[in-house]
């Protein structure tokens, strides 16, 4: 699950140049060109990371993991759960740690990332004002 907090005029609900700073940034960070998302789980019901995890976003993207693989992305753990990162690549890791991922590039991920079908669900536990 991605969250959203902007509306864009033309309809869109990802800003391509916004997915690519975070990317990078990620990268930067971490090593790797990566996009943070929110997973689902047992533990970590849609209830409760909408409401203790995007509780300032009026909107969520959800994403299967199926979905993502189609694209040729991955998943990391980041060791933080229920945050995860989706990547190039079948990364599927159990551990959180350094990773380099050769021969991408912030362009291409978020070009797949753009491609995949997701379903836009609107939080009904938003809460707006800062942060």
């Amino acid at each position: 699950m991605r969250s959203l907090f902007d509306a864009y005029p033309d309809g869109r609900v990802f800003d391509r140049v916004a997915l690519i700073v975070d990317s990078t940034v990620n990268f930067d960070t971490f090593g790797y060109y990566g996009l943070s998302l929110w997973a689902i789980s047992e533990p970590w019901t849609l209830d409760r990371v909408l409401e203790q995890k995007a509780r300032k976003a009026r909107r969520v993207a959800l994403f299967t993991v199926g979905e993502l693989r189609s694209q040729g992305l991955g998943i990391v753990l980041s060791g933080k759960a229920p945050h995860v990162d989706t990547t190039l690549g079948a990364a599927g890791r159990q551990a959180p740690g350094p990773m380099q991922v050769t021969g991408a590039s912030a362009e291409e991920l978020v070009d797949r990332f753009l491609l995949a079908t997701y379903t836009l669900v609107e939080n009904h536990l938003f809460e707006p004002g800062p942060g």
